[in-house]
Order: structure tokens, then C-alpha cells, then sequence
């Protein structure tokens, strides 16, 4: 309420959007700045005329038509009180910092109806406490987001500049290390903002593949002066199964040998070190079966004030609930809302992803086609990466390896990242070796002294 109390020693918000209505009508560059930034909904006077006249600005504006005292009052306004509006202008330069204080005073309303809603609820009966404070903080957190951006070229500029003294000192923060030298080598890692999907049959180690990716990519945060957390959406298995799994490929023990307790006082030991050095690190894992995007914007916010965001896993897509009135369009909404969260916690999103049942039967390399309605994933993924597991179907399956393309006896484990579209650098693909077992990917690029 100080601002507007101080701004150009008028009065109240009503004021202010007096004198921006009337800029509108006078000027033709502070009417494309109030158009700009505001909504007809943000203003919002006693006799409720004042949405109504600017979304006739809004529309005459993008319709070409000048906007001016007649144009508006032929569209059907009381000309004796726009003419009113235009005595009140003091000065047509202001309307940008005008139009700031009215969106806060808007934010300041919806804030507080939003805050009313969420005390009725709690005091209603059988009040899900947890479920009305995740929607309240999604609610409250879209306020902000949802303001308006700068657009001029000089924006991007600036922050290319930043970009590139990045760049020159090998800090760069617009694409994530995968934890893998060749696959970061050749592809360049995850894009920051972007959604990134990686696709393998059920049961070929894409699970154990993005926990060695969280592992990593939390391993990294430890080294930087201001480390930020790690969030992995499971809804496949549980936040204790995955520790597990990560411990297993940290310690490179077997964990069907752990868990039947037939490991060695040894390995136990080296098992219960590596758990211990993963509680140190910054991940939250989220566990809920079937979670909405509200859930996940909701929690992805609450990890991002208490501990800063980086980097986003999704195991796997198809898992989140939303609505669609076919499976294709479902699966749209649902690369279409991954990529969105992506963009709007400026973080990589990487979401693993089942194939059709058509490909069920095919031993041969995987393609984009593969994908359940892959349209849709392509057109809303920067980066489109599948593990092609020969031995997947030899030791899986009990397929002939004579059947199965570039099965190689000598190399068992070996198997392929392939690259299939990549909208910031090189396609292709990189030799991995997994070893189901201790449910670990292996580099055999990897120089001595790499990070990861």
C-alpha cells in the first residue's frame, strides 16, 4: 500500500488506473505498455467499469484501431466519464510503473481470496490438510509466475553475454552433465528448460539408468559454492527402493545377494558407507503413485524455496494423471505439461517413457516410432535418447542371440544410448555397459579423474 500512497503524491490503486486508462487513450506507445502487462482482471475499481473499458483498449489495440476518447466511446462507454479519465492524466510516461503497482495490488487480492478458500476447507470435515496447502502454494506460486515478461531483443542479448563468459570459463549452466564422458562428450547433456525423454523395453534398465543420472547430477551440486536439490518423481518404485538401487550400483554389490543375507560382513559394510553417502546428498524423492501435474508443480516449488531446483526426473511419463478424452490425447497433455515444467522452473525435465506393444515383438534397434503416440514426444522433447539392450532379449527373454542385432558374446552387457533427435547438438550413439546385477551403467570411455 506505500507505493501507490507515494506514487506522484496521489492517492489509491483506483487513481492509478484512472491515469493509466487515459494514457491509453492519449498515447499510443504507453497503451502497448499497458496491453502488455496487464489483464482486463487486474483492475478493479468500485463501479466495475474500469475492466470493462480496458478490455475495449485490449481489443481495439490488437484489432489495429487507434485507441482514443472516440474509438472507445463508440464501442459503447460513457463518453463524460472517459473524458473524466483524461483530466486525470498527469503524465503519459508513468503508465509502466502504473501498471506494476496495479498487478501487485491484484497479486495482493487473489492472494488473499486464495488464503480465505484454504481456511474454509481446513475447517471443513475430513479436510485432506496436506492436499490443501499443496494446492494453495500451486495457486500462490502461478500468481507470480503468471506476470509478464520483457520481450525486447536486448534481454536475450544480455543474457547471451552472461552465456558466453560461462562457456569461457567451463561453467555452463544452460545444459545438465548426464554423468556419462561419451554421452555428454558426443550429445552435449541435458538442456536447461527443456524436456529431455529417454525410452527402453520394461525391464531393461531405465530405472537403474535415471537413478545413476539423479546420483550424478547430485554428486555435482556437492562441489559448486551455492548447491541446489535434485527431484525424481517415482511413481514406479518407492523413495526406500530407490536408495536401494543406488547403493547397489555405488557399491557394486548385488542386491538380490544383499537382501537374501548372503553377503559378506564386508560388503555390508561398503553397502551401509555408500547409504550413508547418498543420505548426504541433496535428492527428494517423490513417491506418489499417480501424481497430478498440480501435485508436481506444487512440489517442485516446495523443493525449489527450501533448497533450489536443478534437474527433474520423471519415472516414467504415462505414470502422471491427467485428463484427456483420448489415450493420444492424454499422452499429449501429458509431454506437453513436462515440457511446461520445464520451462517454467528453468530446469532440465528428463521423463523415461514405455514403448507400444507393437514393438513387443521386435528384437531389432529401437526408433522414435516405437513411442506410445510418438508425435506427440517428439514434437514437445528436445532430446529423444533410447538404451537398446541386445542382451536384454538373450538374458531376458531367452531370444537366440543369433536372432537379435549386434548381440556380441565377448561383450554380453553391452549395449547403446541412441540419440534420435537432438535440437541443440549431435544425433548418434554412445557403448554403455550394464551390469543388471548391480544395476549400474558403465563407461568404459571414461577418462581417469572424470567428475563422475
Amino acid at each position: 500500500m506505500e507505493a501507490v500512497a507515494n506514487t506522484n503524491g496521489r492517492h489509491t490503486a483506483e487513481h492509478l488506473e484512472r491515469e493509466v486508462l487515459g494514457a491509453c487513450m492519449l498515447d499510443a506507445g504507453a497503451c502497448a505498455q499497458a496491453v502488455q502487462m496487464l489483464d482486463p482482471e487486474h483492475l478493479y475499481d468500485r463501479t466495475h467499469k474500469h475492466p470493462q473499458i480496458f478490455d475495449t483498449v485490449r481489443k481495439l489495440f490488437s484489432d489495429g484501431t487507434p485507441v482514443n476518447l472516440s474509438t472507445v466511446t463508440q464501442a459503447g462507454h460513457d463518453g463524460m466519464y472517459l473524458t473524466a479519465l483524461l483530466d486525470d492524466v498527469a503524465s503519459t510516461v508513468n503508465v509502466e510503473h502504473h501498471a506494476l503497482i496495479i498487478t501487485e495490488r491484484w497479486i495482493e487480492r487473489q492472494a488473499s481470496s486464495e488464503l480465505r478458500r484454504a481456511v474454509a476447507k481446513i475447517q471443513g470435515r475430513d479436510a485432506d490438510i496436506f492436499q490443501i496447502l499443496e494446492d494453495l502454494q500451486h495457486s500462490l506460486s502461478g500468481l507470480v509466475v503468471g506476470r509478464k515478461k520483457e520481450t525486447h531483443i536486448r534481454e536475450a542479448v544480455a543474457r547471451a553475454f552472461l552465456r558466453v563468459e560461462e562457456w569461457r570459463a567451463g561453467e555452463a549452466t544452460d545444459f545438465a552433465p548426464s554423468g556419462f564422458y561419451s554421452v555428454d562428450k558426443k550429445f552435449g547433456g541435458f538442456p536447461v528448460g527443456e524436456l529431455t525423454t529417454i525410452a527402453a523395453k520394461t525391464g531393461a534398465g531405465k530405472t537403474s539408468l535415471m537413478t545413476q543420472i539423479i546420483g550424478a547430477q547430485a554428486q555435482r551440486e556437492t562441489n559448486l559454492s551455492q548447491p541446489r536439490a535434485v527431484l525424481m518423481f517415482s511413481a514406479e518404485m518407492n523413495a526406500e527402493q530407490i536408495v536401494h538401487r543406488m547403493a547397489s550400483s555405488w557399491s557394486e554389490t548385488d542386491l538380490t545377494v544383499v537382501r537374501a543375507g548372503k553377503a559378506s560382513d564386508e560388503a555390508y559394510e561398503v553397502y551401509n558407507k555408500n547409504l550413508a553417502r547418498i543420505g548426504q546428498l541433496s535428492i527428494h524423492v517423490d513417491d506418489e503413485p499417480a501424481p497430478t501435474f498440480s501435485h508436481i508443480a506444487a512440489r517442485c516449488q516446495t523443493v525449489k524455496i527450501t533448497d533450489g531446483l536443478c534437474f527433474v526426473g520423471v519415472d516414467y511419463d504415462e505414470k502422471i494423471h491427467t485428463e484427456g478424452a483420448t489415450e493420444e490425447l492424454r499422452v499429449s497433455a501429458i509431454a506437453q505439461g513436462l515440457k511446461n515444467l520445464a520451462k517454467r522452473f528453468e530446469v532440465p525435465v528428463v521423463a523415461l517413457s514405455q514403448y507400444s506393444r507393437k514393438s513387443d515383438a521386435a528384437y531389432g534397434v529401437p526408433s522414435d516410432g516405437w513411442l506410445r503416440y510418438s508425435g506427440m514426444k517428439e514434437n514437445e522433447s528436445a532430446m529423444i535418447l533410447h538404451w537398446y539392450w541386445p542382451g536384454y532379449w538373450v538374458h531376458n527373454k531367452g531370444v537366440n542371440p543369433n536372432a537379435v542385432e549386434s548381440y556380441d558374446e565377448n561383450h554380453p552387457n553391452r549395449g547403446w544410448l541412441l540419440c534420435t533427435k537432438n535440437r541443440f547438438g549431435a544425433s548418434g550413439k554412445v557403448a554403455l555397459d550394464f551390469m543388471p546385477q548391480i544395476t549400474k551403467f558403465i563407461d568404459h570411455r571414461e577418462p581417469a579423474g572424470a567428475p563422475f
